[in-house]
């Protein structure tokens, strides 16, 4: 990751208990140490437009992919500190804030890149034009609604057919998100670094189909 870093945005959910206390103090303890210190507790607050050279999340992976997603095509490098239960995604626990910022602004954390997926819907039923796109961290998910039936879906990559599937749905996860949802319904985990997406069936109705990890680009 790298130095020089003058804008800090710190974010936070300030319904969950300590977490607004939490982002004060540290923005204090920022404010003489960097140009700027903007703060959002706000978890709905949308954080496209916000300039900021670095992106400190207080919280679990919840909070941590859901400022990918409100970051949206205007991605920074960001910090993830564990103040949740869940922490696969986060580099560092609330003891370890302090000795984690301070490593960021002299430069020292390495910063990895990681892969976006860019999701948009059309209607099957007559609606011209495809939803405006949603960026996840993890996955999107195709899922059928308890009333519906089996779904057929076609995978597809520049054009060349991956895969037909029947069944409950699919979900296309990235290599991070191998280890969510995709590996409760039995997909593998991928290496995070992996420039990959996985295709797992939900509830596939043929012994043929298995996920499938497909590599982007290239």
């Amino acid at each position: 990751m790298g130095s020089n870093f003058e804008s800090v945005l710190l974010v936070g959910d300030a319904r969950k208990g300590g977490t607004q206390q939490l982002t004060e103090e540290l923005a204090d303890w920022l404010r003489p140490q960097v140009r700027q210190v903007q703060l959002c507790l706000d978890r709905e607050q949308p954080l496209e437009e916000v300039e900021a050279d670095l992106v400190v999340v207080l919280g679990g992976d919840g909070s941590l992919l859901s400022a990918a997603r409100r970051m949206g095509a205007n991605q920074r490098p960001t910090l993830g500190i564990n103040l949740g239960r869940l922490g696969f995604l986060t580099a560092y626990g609330r003891d370890e804030t302090h000795e984690a910022l301070a490593a960021a602004l002299r430069g020292e954390l390495v910063e990895d890149t990681r892969c976006l997926l860019s999701c948009s819907w059309r209607s099957g039923h007559g609606e011209d034009g495809w939803s405006a796109p949603v960026l996840a961290l993890n996955d999107a998910v195709l899922h059928r609604n308890s009333k519906a039936p089996m779904l057929t879906l076609e995978a597809h990559r520049d054009g060349v057919p991956l895969g037909r599937y029947h069944g409950d749905g699919l979900i296309v996860a990235t290599a991070v998100g191998s280890t969510a949802y995709s590996m409760g319904a039995g997909g593998p985990v991928l290496d995070p670094s992996l420039n990959a997406v996985l295709l797992t069936p939900l509830a596939s109705h043929s012994l043929a189909v298995r996920p499938l990890v497909a590599p982007i680009g290239g």
